[in-house]
């Protein structure tokens, strides 16, 4: 629980204008053994609960997923930083993984039963508000072609100031 309030707080206090900041290379190093640690507990996981076979192991939890995720993410994206190659420097995709470092907090909640039942009603509203969402969404199609069927071009206007008639600008 400490490295993972220790890892939140170093993320925070990242230099997102500045990467090649001083503090930002001290913070990387600390993340490197943040990292570290959060793969030991990893493997460890792995090696007592096994990986998938059994119906108690490592990858049959949904927060041990997450966790794997962040965690090989994290691992590739330092992997390639590391490698020091322009390629790898180059590869936003890569470096939009070091987004995903954001979740390490969310590690907290499979240890904090209230939070974990907070979270759990939160999952199962957004359910509710996804219906809804698809149902707004819907509305929303539906006088959108009402309104370009009734409008259909009267609204048009030309901004280009060197054409001067409807047909020119069209």
């Amino acid at each position: 629980m400490v490295v993972i309030s220790l890892s939140s707080i170093a993320l925070a206090a990242e230099d997102p204008v500045r990467e090649n900041s001083p503090r930002n290379k001290i913070l990387n190093y600390f993340d490197y053994a943040f990292t570290g640690v959060f793969t030991i507990e990893m493997l460890l996981k792995i090696v007592d609960l096994g990986v998938i076979l059994h119906p108690g192991s490592y990858l049959r939890e949904f927060w041990n997923i997450m966790d794997a995720v962040v965690v090989i993410c994290a691992a590739v994206s330092f992997g390639f930083d590391m490698s020091g190659s322009s390629a790898g420097q180059n590869l936003s995709t890569i470096k939009s993984l070091r987004v995903l470092r954001v979740l390490r907090p969310l590690k907290t909640i499979k240890r904090v039963p209230k939070l974990k039942a907070v979270f759990d009603c939160v999952v199962n509203s957004l359910k509710n508000v996804v219906n809804i969402l698809i149902v707004y969404i819907l509305f929303q199609f539906i006088f959108s072609v009402i309104g370009v069927q009734l409008f259909n071009g009267k609204f048009f206007y030309c901004t280009d100031e060197s054409k001067h008639t409807a047909e020119e600008c069209q």
